[in-house]
């Protein structure tokens, strides 16, 4: 059986790092690209840019 996933953050629940994000407010806008390669990678770090 898989482990459960945070539905945000998409970790394992017991290393969801979502709490520890903080929102950020911009007037700028940010653009993040992302490799097709990242999609899948198990740190994503351009889904937890978005995050925040």
């Amino acid at each position: 059986m898989p482990r459960a996933r945070c539905k945000r953050c998409l970790r394992p629940t017991a290393y969801c790092l979502c709490a520890l994000i903080p929102q950020i407010d911009s007037r700028t806008r940010v653009l993040i690209l992302q490799h097709p390669d990242e999609v899948s990678h198990a740190l994503n770090t351009a889904r937890l840019a978005a995050l925040g």
